[in-house]
C-alpha cells in the first residue's frame, strides 16, 4: 500500500468540515432574518414539534427540508407509501431510519420526534459521507495521477463543489459521491471485490450507479477497448493526414490481451449481476407491491414486457424523458445549469482532442484496471514502447479514458433526458473528471484560475439561497 501523505489528507478534512459549516451557516441566517419560502407550499411538511430538542433541530437544520428532502424523510419514516415515491432509491433513507432509532434510543421518544431524528440523521450521513468523499478523490487522484500537489488541489476544488448545498442536505449526493469514488480507487487498486460492493452500495442509492458497471466492463477488456477506440477514430479521420499522422504511433503500440477470456468473463457477469442487485431488487419490491396486491388497482406498467416501475414513474410523475424538458418556459434553468454544462463540453472536448493530436497512452495503466499479472506486464511494455513520445498534462493521458467516457454519456444524456437544473448537482457528484478537468485549468490556465474559483464559490452561495427558500434549485 502507498504511503498517503498525512497533511494533505488533514488540510483536505479541514477544507471540508469548513466548507460543511459555511453551507450551514448560510440557511442559519435566512432562518434568523426570517426570509419566507418562494413556494409556500414547503409549510405543508413542516415538521410538528413538541420539545425543546425538537424545536432546535429543526430551527437549525430545517431549511435543509427542501424539495427531494422532504421525500427521503417520508420514505425513512413510513416506507414506500406511494407509486411516486419509488423515484426515491432505499439505501439513503435506509440509514436515516437506523440512525434515527438509533439516536431516539439514546435520548428517548419523550425528548426527540422522529421527524426531527430523521433530520438530524440525514443532515450526520451527509456531512460525514462528504469529507470521506474529499478524502477518497485525495486517494484515488494521487493513485491514477502519481502526483499529491494535483490531488490536493482536486480535493479542494470538491470541497467548494458548485452543488455544494446537496452535499449538506437531505440528499442522496455525499453518500453517492463516497461509494462511487472510494469503489473507483478499489479498482483502481485492482480489487474488483470491493469495487463492486461499494458500486452496489451507490446503485441502491441512485439509479445512476448502474452505469459503474461501464468501468468493470472497461477494466477486464482495457486495451481492447482503447484499440477499439483508437481504430474507429483512425477510420473517421481517415482524411486528415495530420491526426493520423499523430494516431498512428499509438494505434500499433496498444497490444490486446486477454488471458483467461472465460474465467474473466464469469467474473465480470458476476461483478456486473452484484452491481445491479440492488435495482432489480427494489424493482422487483415495486412490482410485487402494485401488481400482485389485492389492495391496490393494478397499474399500467404491470402489463410491459419487462415492467420498468422507475421508468414508468419519471415518466408520468416527474416528466423524464428525451427531449421533455426543452421548452421555453425552462430557459431560465438552463441558464443556471449553462455554467456546468459549457464547463463539461470544454472539459470532454479538451481530453478528446488532446487524444487526437496529441496521442499518448504515457500514464501507467498497470495501477488502474488490470486484474491479473499478465495484464500488467502487457500493459507495462505498452508504456515502456511510447516512453520517447511526448508527454501530455495529467489530465490528457490515456487512463482516464473510461472517466472521460462516462463524463460525455452523463452529460449528453443529463441535457437531453433529464430535468435540466439537476445538472449541476448530477454531475457534481457522478464523475471525479469534471474536478481533475478544474485542476488541470488551474495548473495550466492562470488567466482561468479566477473564473474557476469564482464559479464554484459563487454557485455555492447562489445555489444554498435559492434550495434553502424554495426556489428550483433541485
Amino acid at each position: 500500500m502507498k504511503k498517503i501523505n498525512k497533511k494533505d489528507i488533514g488540510v483536505v478534512i479541514k477544507c471540508a468540515i469548513i466548507t460543511r459549516l459555511f453551507v450551514f451557516i448560510i440557511p442559519l441566517i435566512l432562518s434568523i432574518l426570517h426570509i419566507h419560502d418562494y413556494d409556500t407550499s414547503a409549510s405543508l411538511s413542516t415538521t410538528t414539534t413538541s420539545s425543546s430538542l425538537d424545536k432546535i433541530i429543526v430551527f437549525l437544520l430545517g431549511r435543509f427540508e427542501r424539495w427531494d428532502a422532504i421525500y427521503y424523510l417520508r420514505i425513512a419514516e413510513y416506507g414506500y407509501e406511494y407509486e411516486q415515491n419509488f423515484a426515491f432509491f432505499p439505501i439513503y433513507p435506509i440509514f436515516m431510519r437506523l440512525l434515527s432509532s438509533g439516536i431516539i434510543m439514546v435520548i428517548g421518544e419523550e425528548n426527540l420526534r422522529m421527524r426531527a431524528a430523521l433530520i438530524l440523521s440525514g443532515f450526520i450521513i451527509s456531512n460525514i459521507c462528504f469529507i470521506f468523499a474529499a478524502v477518497e478523490l485525495y486517494r484515488l487522484t494521487k493513485e491514477i495521477m502519481k502526483n499529491e500537489e494535483y490531488a490536493l488541489i482536486t480535493s479542494i476544488l470538491f470541497c467548494i463543489t458548485p452543488g455544494g448545498i446537496f452535499m449538506s442536505s437531505i440528499y442522496t449526493e455525499s453518500l453517492f459521491a463516497m461509494c462511487t469514488i472510494k469503489g473507483l480507487r478499489y479498482l483502481a487498486t485492482s480489487n474488483h471485490i470491493l469495487a463492486s460492493l461499494l458500486f452496489s452500495c451507490a446503485t441502491g442509492t441512485r439509479s445512476n450507479g448502474l452505469l459503474l458497471c461501464g468501468f468493470l466492463v472497461y477494466s477486464f477488456f482495457q486495451s481492447f477497448f482503447q484499440k477499439i477506440f483508437f481504430s474507429v477514430v483512425y477510420l473517421f479521420i481517415r482524411h486528415n493526414k495530420e491526426i493520423k499522422r499523430n494516431l498512428a504511433p499509438t494505434r500499433s503500440k496498444i497490444e490486446i490481451n486477454l488471458p483467461n477470456p472465460i474465467k474473466r468473463m464469469i467474473f465480470l457477469i458476476v461483478e456486473c449481476i452484484v452491481v445491479a442487485t440492488p435495482y432489480i431488487a427494489f424493482q422487483s419490491y415495486g412490482y410485487f407491491l402494485f401488481c400482485h396486491s389485492l389492495q391496490r388497482t393494478k397499474r399500467p406498467w404491470c402489463d410491459a414486457t419487462i415492467p420498468s416501475m422507475y421508468g414508468f414513474v419519471q415518466a408520468e410523475y416527474w416528466n423524464q424523458g428525451f427531449l421533455k424538458y426543452w421548452e421555453v418556459k425552462q430557459i431560465p434553468n438552463f441558464i443556471l445549469a449553462a455554467p456546468i454544462i459549457i464547463l463539461s463540453f470544454c472539459g470532454i472536448y479538451s481530453y478528446f482532442s488532446s487524444l487526437l493530436f496529441n496521442p499518448s497512452p504515457a500514464s501507467s495503466t498497470s495501477t488502474s484496471t488490470s486484474t491479473s499479472a499478465s495484464t500488467s506486464t502487457s500493459n507495462h511494455k505498452n508504456d515502456e514502447k511510447i516512453s520517447n513520445m511526448q508527454t501530455p498534462s495529467r489530465y490528457h493521458q490515456l487512463i482516464l479514458l473510461e472517466y472521460c467516457l462516462h463524463w460525455t454519456f452523463l452529460t449528453i444524456f443529463g441535457i437531453l433526458c433529464m430535468h435540466v437544473q439537476v445538472m449541476t448537482r448530477f454531475i457534481s457528484v457522478s464523475t471525479p473528471a469534471i474536478y481533475w478537468f478544474c485542476a488541470h485549468l488551474i495548473y495550466s490556465h492562470h488567466r482561468l484560475r479566477r473564473w474557476v474559483i469564482s464559479y464554484f464559490i459563487f454557485f455555492t452561495i447562489l445555489g444554498s439561497v435559492l434550495f434553502c427558500t424554495f426556489y428550483p434549485w433541485t
